[in-house]
């Protein structure tokens, strides 16, 4: 499987079985974990919360939630299923997200990621987006988190 073997789509309240499963498998309770309760609240909302499917099994491989607001956005959690990392699935999801941002007219996409997760920020720098600063202890004692963001190109 790689990206074109993938639908992404907006979440619906059925996938919230889904999410929590991919959530637990993806993430450490001191992460503070999302539960029912929050993923209702986001997909009721304005929020966008992206899940992607795998085309063939119709299995959900991986989510994106984003908070947006006038003045910027943030991406709150992003997950993939450890079966499907390394397919371009997390990429694919985040040009949707910057899509979205663009075509919403909000100037700035923002994130944090921990110091260590040298896959992450590169990926993230590929797509252009730049280390703004170093959050200490943002996931506890001793785990930092860098703090990116990206921009619109002006002439979109």
């Amino acid at each position: 499987m790689n990206e074109q073997n993938i639908r992404i789509q907006t979440a619906v309240l059925s996938d919230i079985p889904e999410l929590l499963s991919l959530e637990t498998a993806s993430f450490v309770t001191s992460d503070g974990l999302l539960t029912e309760r929050a993923f209702r609240y986001h997909i009721k909302r304005s929020n966008l919360c992206l899940i992607a499917r795998d085309e063939d099994s119709n299995q959900m491989t991986a989510y994106v939630l984003v908070l947006p607001h006038r003045k910027s956005a943030r991406i709150y959690s992003l997950a993939v299923a450890k079966k499907f990392q390394h397919r371009g699935i997390a990429r694919a999801m985040l040009r949707e997200v910057m899509d979205e941002i663009c075509n919403r007219g909000i100037p700035v996409l923002k994130l944090e990621v921990r110091r260590e997760n040298t896959g992450a920020i590169a990926l993230y720098q590929s797509l252009g987006f730049h280390i703004q600063n170093i959050i200490q202890d943002y996931y506890g004692p001793n785990e930092d988190a860098i703090g990116m963001q990206w921009r619109p190109p002006k002439n979109l």
